[in-house]
Formats: C-alpha cells, structure tokens, sequence
C-alpha cells in the first residue's frame, strides 16, 4: 500500500473525550463527508495527487478484498468516481458504461444509475452486434420498470435474446417480476373481491403478446403470484405459534383473495408441511407430507426430486410411525421403479443422471431401512456404491448410509431406534 499511496485515517464523528489531535481535523472531516457523501463507516476514499476524488468503497473487508479493491483505484476504468463523473463523455462506449452503471449501484446513486442505463441502451445502437451474451446480461440488470428502455429492448428482441442464451425462457424470466409488480401488485393491494387470477393472468399475455405464452404464464405463476401467496401465508404464520394457525381458515381467504388461481391450496399445504417442519413438530410435518406427495405426485407440480426431499427430510430424518414411512416407501418406489430390472439397478445409467438417481435410491433404501426391511436396504445401498465406484462420481454419503445399515445403526436424525420399527 505505501508504495502506491499515503494512507491517513479521519475519525468522521466527534466525541467529549476526544483529544486536540482529533479535533484539529474536525473541520477537514466534515468537509470530506459533504463532498464525497458519507454516510456509513468505513469508507475508504482515494485522491489523485491533484486532491481529486477518484475512487472509494465501504463496509469492513479482509485483506485480500481490501488490496483488489485499492488496486482498482490505481486504474481509471475501474475508478468508480471517475467513471460516475465522465461517463457523458463515453457514450459510444458500452464498456465504460457498463462500468459507469454498477459504479452507480453500487454507489446507490439510483439518479445516474437510471440515466446511464438508458445511455447503454441507447449506444448499443452504433454497435455492429448489440444482441451479444455479454450485453444481454448486462441489459438484465438495467431493468427497473416496464418504461424503461432496456425492458422495452428484451421485449423488443424476446426470441433471439432466448436463443443467443440458449435458454427457452430467458426474457420471460427477466421481465416476470417487473410485470408482476407494475400489473398485478397494485390489484392485490387493493383487496377487492373482484380480483380474478385467471382473467388478469390473461390480459397481461394478451398485453405483451412477443413472449412466450406458455413461458411468460409458468413464470408469472411461479416468479409472481406463488411467491406472494407464500409472502402472505409467512405473514398469517408469524401471527400464531406453533400449531395453532388455522390453516383450513387461510385457505378459505386465499381462495378469496386468490380467486381463479387453482394452485394455491397446494401452495398453502405445502408451507404448512414447511412450517410444522420448522417449528420441529415432527410428526405434523410428516403427515402434511404425505398429503401433499398423495394429492399431487400424478400432476405436474412435483418433479422426482421434490417428492424425495418431502421424503427424506420430513419423513426419513424425523418420523418414527411405521404407516407414514411405510407410505413414503411407496412413494419413492414408484420414483426408482424406472431405474430398475427386478430390483437390480439397470447398468445403463448415464454418468449425467446418476448422481440424482443415486440420491432417489440412497432415500428409497434408508426408508426401507427404517421400516424395518434392512435386507434389502442393505442390498440396494450396495449396489448405488458399487454403480458409483464404476462411474467415478462422489459415493461418501452413500458408502456412510452403508456403514450404518451393516452396524444397524440409525441414518436418520431422530432418536427411534433402529429395531422399533421391525
């Protein structure tokens, strides 16, 4: 550091107790928190020799931080003072823009973060190919609101910009948030009765027909009205303790407040399991469990892997009643029955897939395990260590699932022995 700078240290506040030397730079300390806007310790301010601020950045750091961080002081495309200063100066230049916009950001100087955001949309105008990977992901975080320029690019250019990503949804992705708050929040806000999931869901495609239909709703579903539902149920949860939320009363508001949007029991129910969990009350979250893998494991809302962490962290880990691990058992057999010929793991498991279908196994074998059925767990235990051992992927966690079996010791966290359940 002494190399490239001389390194003073301001106290920015005043105290009774503090000493002449202090105070000799009351002033001089206050004039620095004006210029450069202070208003959170520390900060690290860096001058050129001409007394100008070029570069700083906040917040306690380790060393290794600390030196990058100083080390882009000494450089003028990385001095964030620099660069919020001239960016005018730079409009054809996307790179200093974009160097100029984070700056901004991360200043939280939302006036020029805005202004440059527009500027970079605008220059990719003089460029030979503006619909880049680099620029798209840069577009992404220029996003604030519907009006803003870079919103209206990915509307603009929907389908190349997912094919340039090689993604089917990439822009459906990006702009679902910001629609969802601009289309759907004030309506929710309001309380109303009238309030129609399906009919505002449809206007809103209707509204922004250059994105993928079938993408932009799964999004809109998922990214906006799933994560807001679950927002309220936290807030109804944070309201009760422990079981004592009445579940079957919230769902009757939600389908009020929800109205025409058919999957907010399932969403419901499935926080409830994720509740009961939380708050350690084992057995309910089991049984909420084994509801929710009952009602919906023959639609499309739960994948494989969703039905076995139900499985392995609400059942495996914490229940000890025989009927609910017997029925998750069930569960995970028809999730790993297509990875078997007659109860022998097929040898035609790609190196790709394994290591989730190893897991589903692993999860099937420790149920059966604690059901009671160890000949087989142990059978099946062996065979996803020897198959992971052939394809040179990670077998730790299954060959200590294995150890545990042979000892007839528990693979699970709770203290239900192993034999009362045989």
């Amino acid at each position: 550091m002494n190399k490239n700078f001389i390194c003073i240290k301001v106290q920015m506040d005043q105290t009774d107790h503090d000493l002449q030397s202090i105070k000799d730079w009351y002033q001089t300390a206050a004039q620095i928190k004006n210029d450069n806007n202070i208003h959170s310790y520390p900060t690290y301010l860096f001058f050129s020799p001409e007394a100008k601020t070029v570069h700083w950045f906040k917040g306690a750091t380790g060393s290794r931080d600390f030196l990058k961080a100083s080390a882009d002081a000494l450089l003028p495309e990385k001095q964030n003072f620099s660069l919020l200063t001239n960016w005018p100066r730079h409009l054809t230049d996307s790179t200093y823009l974009q160097h100029a916009f984070f700056a901004a950001k991360e200043s939280m100087d939302e006036e020029n973060e805005r202004a440059i955001a527009s500027a970079y949309v605008d220059c990719l105008g003089y460029l030979k190919q503006p619909l880049s990977k680099k620029h798209i992901e840069t577009l992404r975080n220029l996003i604030f609101s519907e009006k803003d320029k870079a919103f209206q690019f990915f509307l603009q250019h929907a389908a190349e910009i997912n094919k340039i990503t090689h993604s089917d949804d990439y822009t459906e992705s990006t702009l679902c948030w910001i629609i969802f708050i601009e289309e759907v929040e004030p309506q929710l806000a309001t309380g109303k009765p009238s309030y129609d999931w399906k009919v505002i869901s449809e206007k809103i495609q209707r509204k922004y027909p250059e994105l993928d239909k079938t993408q932009f709703f799964n999004h809109l579903t998922t990214d906006g009205i799933e994560r807001r539902l679950k927002e309220d149920i936290t807030a109804k949860e944070n309201e009760k303790t422990l079981n004592s939320v009445d579940w079957q009363q919230m769902n009757t508001q939600f389908k009020h407040k929800y109205r025409n949007y058919d999957d907010a029991e399932r969403v419901l129910f499935s926080q409830r399991a994720q509740y009961f969990y939380n708050m350690g009350l084992w057995d309910l979250s089991a049984a909420a469990a084994i509801s929710l893998i009952e009602k919906y494991r023959f639609s499309n809302k739960y994948t494989d892997r969703d039905i076995n962490n139900f499985c392995w962290y609400m059942i495996l880990l914490h229940s000890g009643d025989k009927k609910t691990l017997e029925s998750a058992t069930k569960y995970m057999e028809t999730v790993v029955k297509p990875y078997l010929n007659d109860g022998i793991l097929k040898q035609d498991i790609g190196r790709a897939d394994a290591g989730l279908v190893y897991t589903y196994l692993d999860t099937y074998s420790n149920l059966l395990y604690k059901a009671g059925h160890a000949k087989e767990a142990l059978n099946f235990e062996k065979q996803i260590v020897a198959s992971a051992e052939k394809l040179r992927i990670s077998k730790k966690g299954f060959e200590e699932s294995l150890d545990k079996i042979q000892r007839n010791e528990p693979t699970w966290l709770d203290n239900t022995p192993t034999s009362a359940n045989r």
